[in-house]
């Protein structure tokens, strides 16, 4: 019999995307699987619908819990887990049928605890493939995949395109209650200690695009999340990857320059006038303008609006 896989699903009043998600793993074409549903006090019928799955299906389980965010449920699930691999698909998404096999089978024929496949992003209206610069099986050390996740190449810092081996989250690592872009806090730490990598350009996993996503919702203080990731990361690759230093750097001005264009964006420069001030202080022009030597970050950099560099001039003569 192949390996016990188990599928971490964190569940939040999804009850309109829940049935699709979950209909995609119970058909699965890998069978030794076992599926955690981890609702994390809906209000809405997803637990009616997960009580319906369990009630036909015997390898789904079912925990409910108080409500704490996506990153509490996933270590609820992963805290359950007695797969020898994991992997994890929210619960307003979807996978191919055959994602799981195409995952596991290319794990065991690379000889690798961590293997990603490219996503296709699903709008409203029409379903959009991920742009990716490799089209076959790339093998990657830890410090080629942590340089390619930051500046987004093909790997990316989201955990749910991705099998691992179970032991990758020993020793308690867990994704950090209270976040948004938690997977970034903790990614650097699992291909770290991967050490091999394996990414595989076929699109196996759905991802959804909802304007009320976490993600995606109107700016807030926790937006400011990803910049406490980026130093994370800093302090990590310091000590471990120092060749990768300066890429971090860089990408921390340019979540900076974000932060000010986002928050000009949803009109809220007024509320947050004392962080736009103090992220000013901490850039410097040649800080900004030497991104457009990486042709990576020049692409990114394009994205910043013009009236953005205005903010940081008058910022700079206020």
């Amino acid at each position: 019999m192949k390996d016990k896989i188990s599928i971490i699903v964190p569940i939040y009043n999804v009850e309109n995307y829940l049935d699709e998600c979950l209909q995609s793993l119970i058909n699965q074409t890998y069978n030794n699987l076992e599926i955690i549903l981890v609702n994390d006090g809906s209000t809405d019928r997803s637990l009616e619908i997960c009580k319906n799955y369990v009630s036909e299906y015997t390898n789904i389980y079912l925990y409910s819990k108080e409500n704490g965010g996506l990153s509490d449920a996933r270590n609820y699930g992963l805290d359950r887990a007695t797969g020898k691999y994991v992997c994890f698909v929210d619960s307003d998404d979807y996978v191919s049928l055959d994602m799981v096999e195409y995952l596991y089978e290319n794990l065991i024929k690379y000889d690798a605890p961590l293997v990603c496949c490219n996503i296709n992003m699903v709008y409203d209206d029409h379903i959009e493939l991920k742009h990716s610069t490799y089209k076959e099986a790339i093998i990657f050390n830890s410090e080629e995949a942590i340089r390619d996740t930051l500046y987004n190449i093909s790997i990316d810092y989201a955990s749910w395109n991705k099998l691992y081996k179970i032991e990758l989250f020993e020793d308690k690592l867990r994704f950090p209650k209270g976040k948004i872009y938690e997977d970034m806090f903790i990614m650097h730490e699992i291909i770290h200690k991967a050490k091999k990598i394996v990414y595989l350009p076929e699109s196996k996993y759905y991802y959804r695009q909802r304007s009320n996503s976490i993600t995606k919702s109107k700016f807030s203080e926790k937006n400011f999340d990803l910049l406490q990731a980026y130093a994370v990361i800093l302090k990590f690759v310091d000590q471990n990857y120092p060749n990768l230093s300066n890429d971090v750097k860089n990408k921390i001005v340019l979540q900076k320059l974000n932060l000010i264009r986002d928050i000009c964006l949803s009109n809220q420069s007024k509320k947050y006038k004392s962080k736009i001030k103090n992220i000013r202080n901490t850039l410097s022009f040649s800080e900004v303008y030497k991104l457009k030597n990486n042709r990576f970050n020049y692409f990114a950099l394009r994205y910043i609006p013009t009236f953005i560099l205005q903010v940081l001039y008058n910022q700079k003569n206020k």
